[in-house]
């Protein structure tokens, strides 16, 4: 019988906790090399230590895609991206800019 394995590269934009780290944990158990990417040095620093612990073998970056840290992807090779980094705006709805 043969049998097929296929490993994605798969980055992870936000991951530094939540349903995106758990997909990242989840897929690197799997034997998937994941990218898990964070917003900040403190993040970063907080994601490693709690790959650690969970015994995730990953990669594990700081990409703040609102500058140029957005080009350190063109360094790597993926086969799956998945978008969870985000902007949020705190407050009511209704007293929130629209514009921008």
């Amino acid at each position: 019988m043969l049998i097929l394995v296929i490993i994605m590269r798969i980055l992870i934009t936000g991951a530094t906790s939540g349903i995106a780290y758990q997909l990242g944990c989840s897929l690197a158990k799997r034997n998937h090399m994941v990218y898990f990417t964070t917003h900040t040095d403190e993040e970063l620093k907080q994601l490693k230590n709690k790959l650690k612990e969970d015994k995730v073998d990953a990669l594990c970056f700081k990409m703040d895609i609102t500058t140029d840290d957005i080009e350190k992807v063109d360094k790597i090779e993926i086969d799956c991206l998945v978008n969870h980094a985000g902007i949020g705006i705190g407050g009511s709805l209704l007293t929130m800019d629209v514009e921008h």
